[in-house]
């Protein structure tokens, strides 16, 4: 019975350990993401900026 629980109890903190892993990698994604956002912005303003230029003449 108590090599059942401790199996159980090993299991158990396995799987937190992965969810913990996968949790840490998604917040890496996240953060690489997160950086690449203010140059998407400024590539968009930057463009957007070239188009009414070219509405203005």
């Amino acid at each position: 019975m108590y090599f059942y629980l401790i199996n159980l109890f090993i299991l158990i903190k396995l799987i937190n350990s992965q969810e913990l892993f996968a949790s840490s990698a998604e917040l890496q994604q996240l953060v690489h993401v997160e950086k690449e956002i203010p140059k998407i912005i400024e590539n968009y303003i930057s463009l957007e900026n070239k188009r009414l230029e070219n509405l203005k003449r």
